[in-house]
């Protein structure tokens, strides 16, 4: 450019001026001759002040000796000069400069040297920014001239890393490919061919043997870079070994969760949120074989498909547990078809974030049918079957609340076993059980469905007739003394026959309580033993108030 302009044009100040780089031209004895508003706006002054004056007055003698009047006499030589310099202003901020000097011939020789000053303190400190950063981040950063084939730059990380320095790299481009943990190398290998051909982006995480803190998992990432005069690689590497570490024991702990949920004997059924639904997504081993392989056919399927009509508390269970992100559980029987047996399970709902809810059956039919059991045994006389006394009081106790508050009938019967010691001493106890328990299979059999029979002790039994007058209960224990007085006891090769006394009374106003009833039933049946035993009393007291009956 400046070979065509004539530095004496008219235009030459005009066009300089509309140039945002600060410019100024000196002639051979090192005068300005000219400097443009950016120059003089560097310099802290106006062209006036400059113009006319020596370098030296304005950019200093020390500068200009140390600098400046070399640079200048190399351009008066016909040289082009270009450097970089910092220059701080009088309130002690520094600037740096892009400086440039170049000759402007007049005829055949150089007479005149312009130079062009750029701020570049931007530039600049985003470089620095950068470059610390880059030396200071545990990542390594690398660039490889690909043009050149070799590393142009290593950041210092590279020692920590890899064990290497950056003078390693910089001798040999490959040193960090000796690192590589042989079982990762030869994919390494492959990966960075095809960057190579493909040119793709390396992305590959693989092990290194470090020197000193031995095998050491590694992420690399290089990206490509061109422009028209460069082709370079910038890559970046950073330690992973103890995400990998931390991953190996995720992964090891998820695969101890997924074995436990497989191998657990309770079974487990999982269901995922879809809407407004939820779908059987997993299902382990024992849940399989409770439903008889039935499970892997569900899966897939939908809650409210598979429970509708089986059964609804499923579903209403497992909403609310999803709902109110709680836990539930529940206890329900259900009869299998296959045999009619009816089972005992207890469900528990987990919900598990965010969208699932875990099922968990266990069967606790044994433990269900044990329970029973304690609960018969704790309220059932194990020789007759028939309720034991405690049990028949508490049965008692509602009945008569029950009697009182709807003015029903109530009668209650005592009844004992004629000469019932006689038969234990003369033909033992053990012959004495089975009377009793004939007698209790009569009462269990021959008593109507809501009528309470008991063993109220010893050879004493006790029937409550509910919504029954007297001469309705008398009617029953009729039959019933007959039964008995017809029954035949197997002993020894032989048998025995045994009789009945009962004693009746009927609830009336004056039993403040229950045992009012049992101490007129208890009278009635002492009469019927007074009277020749194998016979039927009712209560006397009422008897001789009402009717005189005897």
């Amino acid at each position: 450019m400046t070979q065509l302009i004539d530095v004496h044009s008219e235009l030459l100040p005009v066009f300089l001026e509309q140039i945002e780089d600060a410019i100024a031209i000196v002639n051979t004895e090192h005068i300005y001759i000219f400097a443009n508003a950016a120059y003089c706006r560097l310099r802290r002054t106006d062209p006036a002040t400059i113009i006319g004056k020596h370098v030296r007055e304005i950019v200093g003698e020390d500068f200009y000796q140390l600098l400046v009047r070399e640079k200048l006499e190399e351009v008066l030589q016909g040289a082009q000069v270009q450097y970089e310099s910092p220059v701080t202003s009088d309130a002690g901020h520094t600037s740096h400069l892009a400086v440039s000097y170049f000759p402007l011939p007049d005829a055949t020789a150089p007479a005149y040297v312009a130079a062009v000053l750029r701020d570049i303190s931007a530039p600049k400190e985003q470089e620095e920014v950068l470059r610390f950063l880059v030396e200071n981040i545990n990542e390594v950063f690398w660039l490889r001239d690909l043009n050149q084939d070799r590393v142009i730059y290593v950041s210092p990380s590279i020692s920590s890393v890899f064990g290497i320095t950056p003078e390693d790299m910089y001798s040999d481009s490959r040193a960090f490919m000796r690192m590589i943990d042989e079982r990762d190398l030869a994919r390494v290998q492959r990966a960075f061919q095809a960057v190579r051909n493909e040119r793709i982006d390396f992305n590959e995480e693989y092990r290194i043997v470090h020197p000193e803190k031995g095998v050491r998992w590694i992420h690399a990432r290089t990206y490509r870079f061109e422009s028209d005069h460069k082709k370079l690689f910038v890559g970046t590497a950073e330690d992973i070994t103890e995400r990998k570490v931390q991953e190996e024991h995720v992964l090891k702990s998820k695969q101890h969760v997924e074995a436990l949920y497989r191998g657990i004997p309770l079974p487990i059924f999982t269901w995922e949120r879809r809407n407004d639904d939820f779908m059987l997504s997993s299902f382990n081993t024992a849940a399989v074989e409770m439903t008889q392989g039935k499970a892997k056919h569900l899966k897939g399927r939908w809650l409210s498909e598979v429970y509708r009509d089986q059964n609804p508390q499923v579903i209403e269970d497992i909403h609310r547990c999803f709902e109110s992100r709680s836990n539930l559980r529940r206890q329900m029987s259900y009869t299998l078809v296959s045999t009619g047996e009816e089972k005992y399970i207890e469900a528990s709902y987990v919900y598990v974030p965010d969208r699932h809810v875990m099922a968990m059956v266990n069967d606790i039919t044994h433990q269900q049918q044990y329970q029973e059991h304690l609960k018969r045994l704790s309220r059932t006389d194990e020789l007759t079957g028939l309720f034991n006394r405690r049990h028949f009081i508490t049965l008692m106790h509602k009945e008569f609340s029950r009697a009182r508050r709807t003015h029903e009938r109530l009668t209650l019967a005592m009844l004992d076993i004629d000469h019932f010691k006689d038969v234990n001493d003369k033909y033992g106890h053990d012959v004495g059980d089975h009377v009793l328990q004939h007698l209790g299979r009569i009462l269990r059999e021959d008593v109507r469905p809501y009528d309470i029979a008991a063993r109220y002790g010893g050879e004493e039994f006790a029937i409550c007739f509910p919504d029954t007058d007297l001469s309705q209960a008398d009617h029953i224990c009729e039959r019933l003394r007959t039964l008995c007085a017809a029954s035949e006891v197997s002993r020894n090769g032989g048998t025995i026959g045994f009789t009945v006394s009962f004693g009746l009374s009927e609830l009336r106003p004056e039993h403040e309580d229950l045992d009012g009833l049992l101490k007129s039933a208890d009278n009635a049946l002492y009469a019927a033993k007074a009277n020749g035993r194998n016979r039927i009393e009712h209560d006397v007291v009422y008897c001789d108030q009402q009717t005189g009956c005897s």
